[in-house]
């Protein structure tokens, strides 16, 4: 068994705000509460030059590293290729808005809890949802 750091696998970095409780947030900071509550997907929560990034940007990103991932250990005629994955929910998140071709802004019904283990199937290009409690 391989074990690789990604790095690209981390969670999202929310500039001003991060490491706040949402009510310390709502307190200090009511405009970008209002911005992260409805999912704006190109607000960064920063000024510029500092770091943090957009929704968009964090997809694109988590994206990119889980697709990294699934090319490091491809399939073969006779053999399926399992991949494990550990990563934050926000990652999480972003593949099964994938595999459900939902927009990244959408706001949700259900709520995505962390930790929990997910199981997606990564087939010719498309994900599917997997996992009993989102099927």
């Amino acid at each position: 068994l391989e074990v690789i750091l990604h790095t690209g696998l981390r969670g999202r970095h929310y500039g001003v705000i991060q490491g706040m409780r949402y009510a310390n947030i709502q307190d200090q900071f009511p405009n970008l509460y209002h911005s992260l509550k409805q999912r704006d997907p190109h607000i960064r929560f920063c000024s510029p030059g500092e770091k943090g990034e957009s929704l968009t940007e964090f997809e694109e990103r988590s994206m990119r590293a889980v697709m990294d991932c699934l090319a490091r250990h491809e399939a073969t005629e006779s053999q399926v290729a399992i991949v494990v994955i550990v990563t934050h929910g926000g990652v999480v998140d972003c593949v099964f808005r994938r595999a459900r071709r939902l927009p990244i802004d959408l706001i949700l019904d259900s709520k995505l809890y962390d930790p929990v283990q997910n199981y997606f199937l990564y087939d010719q290009g498309e994900f599917c949802v997997c996992s009993p409690s989102w099927a």
